[in-house]
């Protein structure tokens, strides 16, 4: 999946819990808690984090 698409995947999960939050779905203190974790997630999953050499060849790739 590329980026793009993951960054869409995490706005949308974002946005539906938002709704849930205001339409009373979710409790005020669970929605403030995931409205400060979700973001935090999508950067650490979407980030551009270098990945480390594959162990298993020479030329480090897998």
């Amino acid at each position: 999946m590329s980026k793009t698409m993951q960054a869409i995947a995490w706005a949308a999960v974002i946005i539906r819990f938002a709704i849930a939050a205001v339409s009373g779905w979710v409790e005020n203190d669970m929605a403030q808690m995931m409205m400060i974790t979700l973001p935090g997630l999508a950067w650490a999953t979407i980030g551009n984090r270098a990945s480390a050499p594959c162990p298993l060849t020479r030329s480090g790739r897998c």
